[in-house]
């Protein structure tokens, strides 16, 4: 028998003996359309009960059916409402029991949301990018929550929980665990935050997105701050992490692209996989004493991060976690050229430099200072200039290896006339700021 013969014959097979079962699986499964007021629904039935899965119209009010040709209505699926940008009221009917992963994201007119009682769960992003959203009441049935339910909605200044609701509360207009002490989502319209000292934990994406936020103060008493929980805030400038801080997340302050300063605390040992990536205006970075490990591109792409020094402490940095970015040009992640890491002589973070094709100087050397002076001068560039003109003629070299390491002011391993200057452009530039 052939491979198609056989093929056929399972599959009628497995039809006739599936019998009902598996007519009733291919009805279910096959989208339906109803008009209701002025917008057309897209669902399917599962188990006798509907699930919206995409809607068309144009009205200004969106009231979404409590039923479905007799089906209840009981999940908003994954991005059903997406991009929908007309209505700027909706109505959750008493019934539904999930919304989806995007549900209404980018739902630009909408500024104000009523969560039923019904709902127990909110999936990721279910309202991100709502930026016309003002006010969101959730009802007393919300069990679980998503990353960023309400991420990127800058208008965003009241989340309301019914007081008979056992998982979730409202404090200082904030969406938080019923104990208050996990922030999961933040609400405010100020450009600048102090998170309540009695939040321990920052959920996953409670700051997503939030393009207004230029400061956050975060209190001694937060020991966690969860993936992307500050991922896409573009204004903040600085940040820094209390030494009561254990762990932050993956992609924690990824594409925060306005942040300038990052101090972390003495009690991080780990910086997380992408947790400053994208961060292209980075300049200043310092790290605590207890810091073990800098994992997977967490400083991937930070184009003004040109100087970082790494302790001692630090036993294991990851493929491009410091000095590189993709180029596009060549389809490839690169070095940046102009990025130098300091360290201990024989540490981890020279052996990384080393193997990523990066600049590496010791601690306490500083570059072009050859006379020791502890600032670079013009006699700087002069005594380099000399020592080269006499090693270009076959005369012993003078200079201590301290001095060899700050006359390499490019770091290529050789000092020459190029370097003097580059020391006496460096002692300009100075001497003008």
């Amino acid at each position: 028998m052939s491979i198609l013969k056989l093929t056929s014959f399972l599959t009628g097979a497995a039809i006739l003996l599936g019998g009902m079962s598996m007519t009733a699986s291919l009805s279910e499964a096959y989208a339906l359309t109803k008009t209701y007021q002025e917008y057309t629904f897209t669902y399917t039935v599962t188990d006798g009960k509907a699930v919206i899965t995409g809607c068309k119209g144009e009205g200004e009010n969106l009231v979404i059916p409590q039923t479905l040709d007799g089906y209840k209505v009981t999940e908003i699926g994954a991005k059903a409402f997406a991009g929908l940008g007309l209505f700027s009221r909706i109505t959750i009917p008493d019934g539904v029991e999930v919304i989806g992963e995007r549900a209404f994201c980018d739902c630009s007119l909408v500024s104000n949301v009523v969560i039923p009682d019904s709902v127990t769960t909110i999936k990721d992003g279910a309202f991100l990018n709502c930026k016309s959203l003002q006010i969101a009441e959730i009802g007393s049935g919300l069990k679980n929550v998503g990353m960023y339910i309400f991420g990127a909605c800058p208008k965003l200044y009241l989340i309301s929980v019914n007081k008979d609701n056992k998982y979730f509360a409202t404090s200082d207009k904030m969406l938080v665990s019923y104990d208050k002490k996990s922030l999961i989502q933040y609400a405010g319209n100020t450009n600048s935050v102090k998170i309540p000292d009695y939040i321990t934990s920052v959920m996953s994406g409670a700051f997503f997105g939030l393009t207004n936020i230029n400061e956050v103060i975060i209190p001694n008493s937060v020991t966690n701050i969860d993936s992307y929980a500050f991922s896409g805030c573009l204004q903040l400038k600085s940040i820094e992490i209390p030494d009561s801080v254990k762990t932050i997340g993956e992609a924690c302050f990824m594409n925060c692209t306005g942040l300038k300063t990052v101090k972390l605390g003495n009690s991080l040992e780990k910086v997380e996989k992408r947790s400053f990536s994208m961060c292209s205006s980075l300049e200043s970075v310092s790290f605590g004493e207890a810091l073990a490990s800098i994992e997977e591109e967490a400083f991937y792409g930070c184009a003004s991060l040109k100087e970082i020094y790494v302790p001692t402490s630090v036993k294991s940095i990851s493929k491009n976690a410091l000095g590189t970015y993709y180029d596009l040009r060549t389809g490839s992640n690169v070095v940046y050229s102009d990025f130098m890491i300091r360290g201990e002589k024989g540490s981890v973070a020279e052996t990384y430099a080393k193997n990523t094709g990066l600049k590496f100087l010791e601690k306490g050397v500083i570059l072009g200072d050859v006379t020791g002076e502890g600032a670079i001068n013009a006699l700087d560039a002069s005594v380099v200039l000399s020592e080269y003109a006499k090693t270009s003629v076959g005369e012993k070299e003078s200079f201590t290896a301290a001095q060899k390491l700050a006359a390499d002011y490019n770091l290529d391993n050789k000092i020459n006339a190029y370097d003097a200057s580059l020391i006496l452009a460096e002692y300009a530039r100075l001497s003008t700021s």
